[in-house]
């Protein structure tokens, strides 16, 4: 919602910041910013839900938020996140006041990036494929680690792996995305085994 109260808040090529929000007026840092691809992931599904809700209503105040949800994820660069010699998303961007980009890292310098697909981070690289011509292979070559666990009739149940073992790495991006139904025997049988495991 903040993103439409202040549409006219600093941006990275339409990308939202990780602000500031103590003083009650989001804030940008004079020095380094930061861009989240998990938050701005999350915003692009929350955006797309309004428009989904909105769009054709003939309340004038919905259709507007509507109109400028529209705005705001057309404007979303998610190119900008791709390393296109990995075809990989950048998990997070440092901003400088300069210009200079240097993504978030390994204390080596290799970037950390959105690998697995089993965590929220999905929504992002769904949308940059649908809004902006992002490689396929940013999807495709996620990295898929499957598991097996033994409940307690001694049934052994398999299913993927979310990047920490949480529940909302793994179920966030449903809460937008029919997951379950569009891919019945993939996330549909990992989403329905994980909830089982997480339930022992």
């Amino acid at each position: 919602l903040t993103a439409l109260a202040e549409p006219n808040l600093p941006k990275w090529h339409g990308l939202f910041y990780s602000y500031d929000l103590s003083t009650g007026t989001p804030q940008v840092s004079s020095v380094k910013n930061v861009i989240s691809q998990a938050d701005n992931g999350n915003l692009a599904a929350s955006l797309a839900a309004i428009i989904g809700a909105f769009n054709a209503s003939g309340d004038p105040v919905k259709y507007g938020m509507a109109q400028q949800a529209k705005a705001l994820l057309s404007g979303m660069d998610w190119t900008r996140l791709v390393n296109t010699n990995v075809n990989q998303m950048y998990l997070a961007l440092d901003v400088y006041s300069d210009g200079t980009v240097t993504p978030h890292g390994f204390p080596d310098g290799t970037p950390y990036y959105v690998d697995h697909m089993f965590n929220e981070m999905r929504l992002g690289i769904i949308f940059g494929i649908v809004q902006d011509e992002v490689n396929k292979s940013t999807w495709t070559s996620l990295s898929k680690d499957y598991t097996s666990y033994t409940i307690d009739d001694g049934i052994s149940v398999a299913t993927l792996k979310s990047g920490t073992g949480s529940m909302f790495q793994a179920f966030l991006p449903s809460i937008f995305l029919k997951e379950s139904t569009w891919s019945p025997n993939g996330f549909g049988v990992a989403l329905k085994n994980f909830a089982l495991i997480q339930d022992y």
